[in-house]
């Protein structure tokens, strides 16, 4: 199977949250964004698992795995925080824009 049913739903899940803010016009603040960069981050480390164990057929535990698990809870628990605070708890904003204006993330956090 090419695409197991995990990662089709993490894909289905960023596609409606994506649809339903264009359809409802709604602004993308900070809280959806750290949610597609986690989902997306979700997405790659189950890709990567699937590929491990499904497809090369890895069975002896290695770093990947160590990454998948740890990694896949703290991208899961940054997702719920902002979610509740709807605040750039990562400063993000300031990562990804220069400039004197303040950024996307930050006006919406407002």
């Amino acid at each position: 199977m090419l695409i197991s049913t995990g990662l089709f739903s993490i894909l289905v899940t960023i596609m409606l949250i994506f649809i339903s803010l264009k359809v409802a016009k709604l602004p993308f603040n900070t809280a959806s964004y750290y949610v597609f960069g986690g989902l997306s981050i979700s997405t790659l480390l189950y890709l990567s698992m699937h590929i491990d164990v499904d497809i090369y057929n890895n069975r002896s535990p290695w770093i990947l795995w160590d990454i998948f698990g740890y990694g896949g809870t703290l991208v899961d628990l940054i997702m719920i925080t902002v979610l509740i605070l709807n605040r750039d708890i990562l400063q993000l904003g300031r990562l990804f824009y220069r400039g004197s204006k303040p950024s996307p993330i930050e006006l919406s956090a407002k």
